[in-house]
């Protein structure tokens, strides 16, 4: 159990630091028992505050089903950001 929850703490200040996750560590991180995603949570909501704040982006769908849009939402399918 402490081995999981150093590894997580480790992933999260190497993030922190700009460095990558090794595919072996996701890998790690993807099979980790059900009892450590609070842990897990809690250091994705640490490197999400890192980078962007405490701030949210809302934006309304009233364009949703037309085919058309002028609009670029960055989550939509018809934006040019995909």
């Amino acid at each position: 159990m402490e081995h999981t929850q150093n590894l997580i703490l480790k992933l999260r200040n190497s993030v922190i630091d700009g460095k990558k996750i090794m595919k072996s560590d996701a890998i790690k991180l993807f099979n980790l028992d059900d009892k450590f995603l609070g842990e897990l949570s809690e250091a994705a909501n640490f490197i999400t505050r890192h980078f962007h704040g405490a701030k949210i982006d809302v934006e309304e769908l009233a364009n949703i089903k037309k085919n058309f849009c002028s609009e670029d939402c960055s989550f939509c399918a018809q934006s040019a950001f995909f």
